[in-house]
């Protein structure tokens, strides 16, 4: 009979150690779901502000002339001219801000994004490809092409053309070859112009887009007008005919 009793009395400490485990268990996962949800809570707050901030920083670049965006209804060319270039190097961004004007009223605009404050590292080419990817692909996953640009003096040999680093480059559309069917004489290298981290990253962000093209262009000075117009005139055209084609 004791032994019967001492074997109760062993079976009920351990059910009362086994309860007190559960409760602590309970407690535990109790207190995991709070930490979890607080921290969801947390992401979603910083998310909300880096966002608010993203946006804040899309409006302000809007005001400023920085950057283009369809207004309400507008039909707008898939196409980003992105240029990182200081307005004290070369005049580049006043000729994209003149034939984005003028293509406006020809009924084909198209967007730009002027970024001089880029200090050429991966920390501003990530930037960009957050706005490239808010504007051209926050709704749809579309055919569309992204042109960096750059502007130099004149051609080492004194000659004109267009230079694409044909490294960094990614031409889906086949948009050169539409641009070299508007006389543009042009011209590939790897080793002297484009290139660097913000193209490295555009690069990279296109790799991972099927229906994107992403071309590094150098231009000279004297050409800049008429490369433009011819750039966003190949454009079309080439996107044209992927929709045909489709």
């Amino acid at each position: 009979m004791k032994r019967e009793a001492s074997i109760f009395e062993k079976g009920d400490s351990v059910a009362t150690s086994l309860l007190s485990i559960l409760d602590e268990m309970e407690r535990l996962v109790s207190q995991a779901v709070e930490l979890a949800t607080e921290y969801s809570r947390l992401y979603a707050l910083l998310h909300s502000v880096v966002d608010k901030t993203f946006i804040r920083k899309i409006e302000r670049m809007k005001e400023e002339g920085r950057l283009s965006v369809p207004r309400e209804g507008e039909k707008f060319i898939p196409l980003m001219l992105v240029s990182t270039q200081e307005e004290k190097d070369a005049h580049l961004s006043s000729f994209v801000k003149q034939v984005f004007e003028k293509k406006r009223v020809e009924g084909n605009p198209f967007y730009y994004l002027l970024f001089p404050e880029a200090e050429g590292d991966l920390e501003s080419g990530e930037k960009i490809v957050r706005i490239i990817s808010s504007l051209l692909f926050g709704v749809n996953e579309l055919n569309a092409v992204v042109i960096l640009l750059r502007s130099f003096k004149a051609m080492p040999a004194g000659g004109g053309a267009v230079v694409i680093n044909d490294l960094t480059t990614l031409d889906r559309h086949n948009v050169v070859n539409s641009l070299l069917s508007s006389s543009i004489s042009v011209i590939f290298d790897n080793e002297t112009f484009g290139g660097g981290p913000i193209a490295y990253c555009i690069h990279v962000f296109a790799k991972s887009r099927r229906q994107l093209s992403f071309l590094d262009v150098s231009v000279p000075e004297n050409m800049i007008d008429n490369v433009l117009n011819s750039l966003v005139s190949a454009v079309k055209n080439a996107l044209e005919r992927v929709g045909d084609q489709g």
